[in-house]
C-alpha cells in the first residue's frame, strides 16, 4: 500500500495488474459470500429485510401478522376472483378508497399510500410471501412470519392469474381497449378489427381492415386510442345538447315536461361517459351506438334512436324517429412526434384551424397545481411532496419549472396553435432558457 512503483516501465505495468487482479478477486469473493449467507438464511425462513409487504409490520427483525392490513389483502383476493381482469380490479379499489402500504425511508421521509396500480396488484396476488414462505429466486421456502390467506383462497386466485397470463387460454381484450370492438367500419362498410404490436412489454392497440380480404394496397389502421377517444368526446357532446336531442323523437308523441326530462337524462348519460371508468365506457356505448365509419377525411357516428330512448329511460308515450340520429366530423391525420395521430380539427374565428392537444393543456395545468403546493407548503421540500404523492420526483420539477412558460406560448397551446411537433414530452426534455423571445425559438413558435 506504501510502496510506489513506476508504471511507465514494463515491471511497474505488471505490479498494478495484478494488485488490481487481487482485489478485483476479493470483491467477487466477498459478495459470493454474502449471497451465499443471504440463500442459507432464506433455507430457514428468515426475512432478510426491504419493503414490508402489506399485512405485516415487522418487529426484531421478524415479520408479524397486522390483523387490519391482512383483513385488507383477503378482500383484494377475494374482489380479484369477482372481476373480469386485474384492471377491473384497479378501478374498483380506487372506487372503495384503497391505498397501498406506507412505507417508511431511513431518511425520515415515507412512500406509498397511493391508490393501487396493475403492478401493485400482480405483486400482491402472487407473492407467496401471504402463504408464510420467503422466496430466493424463484425457490420458495417455509418461513418463520405467519400464513394470512388461506390455501384454498390463494390456489383459486393462482388459477385465475394463470389462465388471464399472458397466452392463457381465457385471456380476454382488456376493458381498457375494443370499446369499438364491432362497432367501427371502414368506407366501404368493411368491419375492422382490433389488433395490436409490441414493443417490449408494451402493446399499442388498433382498429384495421383485414389484410387478407383487401389486399396490402387497401388496407389500413388506425390507433385505437385516438378513435375511441373521438368518438367518446363527440357522443357526449351531443348528448348534452337538447336540439339535436329533439330530433331523436317522434313529433307530436310527447308534451314539453317529458321532453324536458328526456333532454335531463341524455345531459346525465353523457356526462357519465365522459367520468366514466374503462369498464363501463363499453356498455354505454354499445346501448346507444350502432355504428361508427371511417372515412379518409372524416368520421360518422351512427346513433340508433330507439336504444338511446331505452337506455336514458324515456316513457314509453315517447316513441324514436324512423331516422336515426347521425354526427359527422371530420378527421385529419397529423405526425405528432414520431406517431401518426387521428385528430378532430376545429375552427375558430380568425384562426383558422385549431388542434388542441388535450395533454399539453393537462401538463399546464399541472404545472401551476405543482407550483401552488410548493409555494403554499413551504416547510417541505419537492422530494417529501413527490414521496407524499407517490410521484416522481425528477418529473415533479420538470412540470413545476412550466409555471415559466410564456404567456403567448400558453395561450397558443390551449387555443392550439401550438407547432405540430410540439409534444409533452418534447415539452418536459426541452431546455428552456428565461427569455421569453428565446423560449419561442427553442419551441419552435417563431
Amino acid at each position: 500500500m506504501t510502496q510506489s512503483f513506476n508504471t511507465t516501465t514494463s515491471m511497474g505495468r505488471l505490479t498494478l495488474n495484478i494488485l488490481l487482479s487481487f482485489a478485483q478477486f476479493e470483491r467477487e469473493v466477498t459478495g459470493e459470500r454474502i449471497r451465499d449467507k443471504i440463500y442459507a438464511s432464506k433455507r430457514k425462513g428468515i426475512w432478510m429485510g426491504g419493503p414490508v409487504p402489506l399485512g405485516y409490520n415487522v418487529i426484531d427483525r421478524k415479520l408479524v401478522a397486522n390483523e387490519v392490513e391482512a383483513k385488507q389483502v383477503r378482500q383484494i383476493m377475494q374482489l380479484y376472483l369477482k372481476a373480469s381482469s386485474v384492471p377491473e380490479l384497479v378501478d374498483e379499489l380506487a372506487k372503495n378508497d384503497s391505498h397501498t402500504k406506507i412505507q417508511q425511508r431511513k431518511d425520515g421521509g415515507t412512500r406509498g399510500g397511493v391508490h393501487f396500480k396493475r403492478g401493485n396488484l400482480y405483486h400482491l396476488l402472487s407473492n407467496r410471501i401471504y402463504r408464510g414462505m420467503t422466496v430466493h429466486k424463484g425457490e420458495a421456502f417455509q418461513g418463520e412470519h405467519e400464513a394470512i390467506v388461506a390455501e384454498e383462497l390463494w390456489d383459486q386466485v393462482q388459477v385465475k392469474l394463470a389462465n388471464q397470463g399472458q397466452g392463457g387460454s381465457s385471456r380476454k381484450v382488456s376493458a381498457r381497449t375494443g370499446v369499438l370492438a364491432g362497432l367501427i367500419y371502414n368506407a366501404e362498410g368493411t368491419p375492422m378489427v382490433l389488433t395490436h404490436t409490441q414493443k417490449g412489454n408494451r402493446r399499442f392497440h388498433y382498429y384495421a381492415n383485414r389484410y387478407e380480404a383487401l389486399g396490402d394496397s387497401n388496407a389500413s389502421r388506425v390507433n385505437a386510442r385516438d378513435i375511441e377517444d373521438i368518438v367518446v368526446g363527440q357522443l357526449s357532446q351531443t348528448l348534452a345538447l337538447g336540439i339535436q336531442v329533439q330530433s331523436v323523437l317522434l313529433d307530436g308523441t310527447y308534451t314539453a315536461g317529458q321532453l324536458h326530462n328526456a333532454i335531463s337524462r341524455c345531459r346525465q348519460l353523457g356526462t357519465e361517459l365522459t367520468a366514466a371508468k374503462n369498464i363501463r365506457k363499453p356498455a354505454i356505448i354499445r346501448n346507444v351506438l350502432d355504428r361508427v365509419e371511417l372515412h379518409e377525411d372524416r368520421v360518422v357516428i351512427k346513433i340508433d334512436n330507439r336504444s338511446l330512448l331505452n337506455a336514458i329511460g324515456a316513457e314509453g308515450a315517447i316513441q324514436p324517429s324512423s331516422s336515426d340520429l347521425i354526427i359527422e366530423r371530420e378527421a385529419i391525420k397529423m405526425r405528432r412526434g414520431r406517431a401518426l395521430r387521428l385528430i378532430i380539427p376545429a375552427t375558430s374565428a380568425g384562426e383558422g384551424m385549431s388542434l388542441r392537444d388535450d395533454k399539453l393543456v393537462t401538463l399546464l395545468a399541472e404545472s401551476s397545481e405543482i407550483m401552488n403546493q410548493i409555494m403554499t407548503k413551504t416547510d417541505k421540500s419537492v422530494p417529501t411532496l413527490a414521496a407524499e404523492q407517490g410521484r416522481c420526483r425528477v418529473r415533479m420539477m420538470k412540470v413545476a419549472k412550466l409555471v415559466c412558460l410564456d404567456p403567448y406560448i400558453v395561450t397558443a397551446i390551449v387555443e392550439g396553435r401550438q407547432p405540430l411537433n410540439l409534444s409533452p414530452s418534447k415539452l418536459l426534455a426541452a431546455d428552456l432558457p428565461l427569455a421569453w423571445p428565446e423560449q419561442r425559438r427553442v419551441l419552435g413558435f417563431s
